[in-house]
């Protein structure tokens, strides 16, 4: 996750907006600095004995009223903290796009392992078969479409190499590190894992899709920074006063001077602006309010998709384990006779099978619960996630639901 987190360009730009809003808030908070002005004057016909310069020196101080100079600091921290949540949901979206490479990755290397084993199982049907037909104990038709389960199967295993060497790559894009470290990660055949944790209610999910999310925190900020622009339009109604002291050389006289200075609202009160920021606060408003409903339509299309992927695995399983039982049966029955060798291989074939369906409804049944703590952003308890010092390690066993769970 680590690696993924440091050359991952999305968040290296999303920290880049933030690192500006830093900056942009200590923009805010700087205090403008006042002008200096140093007007020396020279008087051509000036009496004798009597300085012919006269210099003037004068300064404007801007007192910023309104507090205006509070509400711009308000609005950049705002942004500031809404940059800081699109960081993290950033962060999000890199984790949740490692978390189902690996997955796809564990997934496609427990079908290859199957798909291998299946072919020695056809291969030796195939064999008993041909021997069959050779000692005239079968027709040539039974060795003919063995032979094409047979092809099928090999046909499989290729297929599923190159589903491997995909996923092995869309993992090794999505953490940032050369593909054939991953060549590395031992998958076990005889693992199990256990199945994932109940979700907890939908009106829980919910309360964290419309308050924990990232988005929707920092759209709320940006309304709050909308809110405090608008506080600042209305405040711009009331003029700052320039302070404007002043010193003067005349001819050998000093003189002092303080003046005052402010932008009289003639000709308009700073409707404009108000009307600007009242429109983009309504804006921001909406903006949340469609986010939300969208967030709460997709959280329910997710729970329903886990909810009917957990239907499958129980239905895959349940499948599986009568493939399993029939597979005892067939091999006690063979141990005794009752049957030939190839009735006990054609249930070891569909066992293999009915090993597939579980390994895919339980892959559609982790997509769909990652699905959901990504809508939420926040963990789920599942174990499906590659822990970081195997990461390193690069070695890690898939866990995968057996038909006695």
């Amino acid at each position: 996750m680590l690696v993924a987190h440091y050359y991952d360009p999305n968040l290296a730009i999303a920290r880049d907006r933030w690192f500006k809003a830093i900056a942009a808030e200590r923009t805010a908070a700087a205090y403008p600095n006042p002008p200096l002005s140093l007007t020396p004057l020279y008087t051509t016909n000036a009496p004798v004995n009597i300085s012919p310069w006269t210099v003037d020196i004068g300064a404007a101080l801007r007192l910023i009223t309104a507090g205006k100079h509070g509400d711009r600091i308000a609005v950049a921290r705002a942004h500031v903290e809404a940059a800081r949540y699109t960081f993290m949901q950033a962060e999000w979206a890199i984790d949740a796009q490692v978390k189902n490479a690996w997955l796809d990755l564990v997934t496609a290397r427990r079908r290859q392992l199957l798909l291998e084993a299946r072919v020695e199982d056809t291969r030796a049907l195939f064999d008993a078969d041909t021997a069959a037909v050779n000692a005239g104990q079968s027709p040539p038709f039974d060795a003919f479409a063995t032979k094409r389960l047979w092809n099928k199967a090999m046909n499989a295993v290729v297929t599923g190499r190159a589903a491997t060497a995909r996923a092995q790559q869309a993992l090794a894009n999505a953490i940032g590190i050369p593909d054939g470290r991953l060549a590395k990660i031992r998958i076990s055949a005889t693992d199990r894992i256990s199945r994932p944790r109940s979700l907890p209610p939908e009106s829980q999910l919910q309360t964290f899709v419309l308050t924990q999310r990232a988005d929707v925190r920092a759209d709320v900020l940006r309304y709050a920074a909308s809110q405090f622009r608008l506080k600042l339009a209305i405040a711009q109604q009331y003029p700052s006063i320039t302070v404007g002291p002043g010193y003067r050389w005349d001819q050998g006289a000093h003189r002092w001077s303080l003046g005052f200075s402010l932008i009289l609202p003639v000709f308009n009160q700073n409707q404009g602006p108000i009307a600007e920021a009242r429109a983009q606060r309504t804006l921001r408003a909406d903006q949340l309010r469609a986010l939300q409903l969208e967030l709460i339509s997709q959280l329910k299309n997710a729970v329903t998709t886990y909810r009917t992927a957990q239907r499958m695995l129980e239905l895959a399983l349940q499948r599986l384990r009568d493939d399993q039982k029939q597979v005892r049966d067939d091999h006690t029955a063979l141990t005794h006779g009752q049957i030939a060798r190839t009735t006990w291989l054609r249930a070891r074939i569909a066992l293999v099978q009915g090993e597939l369906d579980v390994i895919d409804a339980h892959a559609q049944l982790l997509h769909a619960r990652l699905r959901i703590a990504t809508l939420i952003e926040h963990p789920l308890g599942s174990d499906t996630a590659p822990n970081s010092k195997r990461l390193h390690a690069m070695s890690w066993s898939c866990r995968f639901p057996s038909a006695t769970t």
